[in-house]
Formats: structure tokens, sequence, C-alpha cells
């Protein structure tokens, strides 16, 4: 289900050597434990040292994979339990976008999107994989209501039988940007099950979930975790959530944002690519 980019990736292991148990960090004092010579090391007073350094690795250390684990826990109320070997940490979500891109769609392959949406997308996604960005028009429809599904399977088949063009997933942002609008249980189910049909992946931005104020009767936000896909016939490895500290925790500047999977081949992918 991946590109050939992202199967060489994945196939590469590339991030092997700091997988599985966690080696002991090197002691001074007692001369023991474990010194990394394949990576350069810094360690500031005040800050333990696996704090700055790729100890762990350069994905995000277990420490911080945890602590969003706990995060996604607590306010996006995922069905399956969400653990620290179920995310992966880039500089950003923007780099996560390419990552997706580059690992699903081989070049000239489609990615769904709905209109109007982000416009950075373009940089994000198609200049770095020379993949091609669909983009579906509602002519109407809510595009946050069932019949917005209808309207994307319209543009998939148009693109796959009229152009030739091979989509690999539809990218949703959920709150959306720019309408600031979120997408309804009912909807979200639909898109798993319109995504399970065509075989591709569905990846929901949720770099805003937090970020959501409205009066009582407005849709509140609803992670696509928080939706069990295996009573619906929906593999859970089509399924990518992709957050970030920019916008909820004003911190752009921190440049963290990690992909939330329970497909472990595009796990292992984006960890050769970070």
């Amino acid at each position: 289900m991946l590109s050939t980019r992202g199967e060489i990736y994945a196939k590469a292991g590339l991030a092997d050597g700091y997988l599985g148990l966690s080696k002991p960090h090197f002691d001074k004092h007692t001369k023991q434990g474990f010194v990394s010579f394949s990576n350069a090391e810094n360690v500031a007073p005040g800050l333990d040292g696996t704090n700055l350094s790729y100890h762990e690795g350069p994905f995000g250390s277990t420490r911080l994979r945890a602590a969003m684990a706990n995060l996604i826990t607590t306010y996006f109320h995922p069905t399956t339990p969400v653990s620290p070997n179920h995310i992966v940490f880039t500089n950003g979500v923007t780099s996560l976008n390419a990552i997706c891109a580059l690992s699903l769609t081989n070049p000239g392959d489609g990615i769904l999107l709905g209109q109007p949406i982000y416009g950075s997308f373009n940089g994000d996604l198609r200049v770095p994989s020379d993949c091609q960005l669909i983009y579906t028009p509602f002519h109407g429809d809510d595009p946050f209501g069932l019949d917005a599904v209808a309207q994307y399977e319209k543009t998939f088949l148009q693109a796959r039988d009229e152009t030739g063009v091979t989509i690999r997933a539809l990218l949703i942002c959920n709150p959306h940007n720019p309408l600031g609008r979120c997408y309804s249980r009912k909807t979200l189910e639909a898109l798993l099950k319109f995504c399970q049909k065509y075989q591709i992946h569905l990846i929901s931005d949720e770099v805003y979930a937090l970020s959501v104020y409205g009066s009582d009767d407005s849709i509140g936000f609803v992670s696509v975790l928080s939706i069990d896909p295996v009573p619906l016939g929906v593999d859970p490895a089509l399924v990518h959530v992709l957050y970030g500290m920019s916008k909820d925790f004003a911190a752009a500047g921190l440049r963290l944002g990690c992909l939330i999977s329970q497909n472990q081949r595009f796990l292992q992918a984006a960890l050769s690519m970070r």
C-alpha cells in the first residue's frame, strides 16, 4: 500500500539501530553505558543528556512520544490505545505532509482534497513528491456533510477513469483550514468507508484539534481516532492522523509535528524519511 519510494525507505531500516530496548546512557562517573559514535551529541547544564542527543533516535524520545500519547488519549478519545510506538515526530506538520506524499504516492499519483483547502498543501505535498493534487468541488453541497462523500467519489472516479490518475489518499483538515468547521462523526464514518471501498489512505490533519470554540449547537471536534474502523469494515492501516504544537500551543518555532498511525510499515518509512 506504500509508494515505491515508501517501500524502499521502509525496507532500508535506517532507524533500526534506535528501535527495540533502550540502551543505558553513558555515565561519566561509573564509565558504564552507551556512547553513540554515529551521531553528534550535545549536553547543556540543567538538561538530561538524552534530551539533546540522538540516544533514542531522531524521531522523538520515548518520554516525548509517551507524553504525546497521553495527550492524544485524553483529548482525542482514541478507540484503540495509542502508545509511543504509534507516534513519530518530525520538525513540524509541514514535513509530515511531505513524508505522507513521498511514502504513499509515486510520481504522477494523486491525493484527493476538497475545495477550498489550505493553499500551502501544494508546496507541502506536490513539490517534494511530484504527485498530483486532485481537488473536489462540492457544487453547493455542504463540504462537511454526507453529500460531500458522493462528490469525493465522483472526483475520484473521474480522475481514475478519464485521466488515468491513481489516487492514493484523501487528505482532510479537521478542524478545517480555512473554513474553521469540524466534520461530524457520521461524515467521518462515511469518509472512512469511502477510503476502504477504493483502498486509499485517509490522512486527517488535526493540528487545530484543541482550538475549537462555538455555541452549544455547533459541531465540536471529533477525531478520526475516536472512531473504531473495524466495525465499519475499514482497515486501521489506512487511517493516519497528523498533529503538532504550532497551533494549539502557539509554539510554531518548536517545529514539533507528529504522525499517529497503527500502520507499522508506514511508520517505518516515516522513520527513515523524517
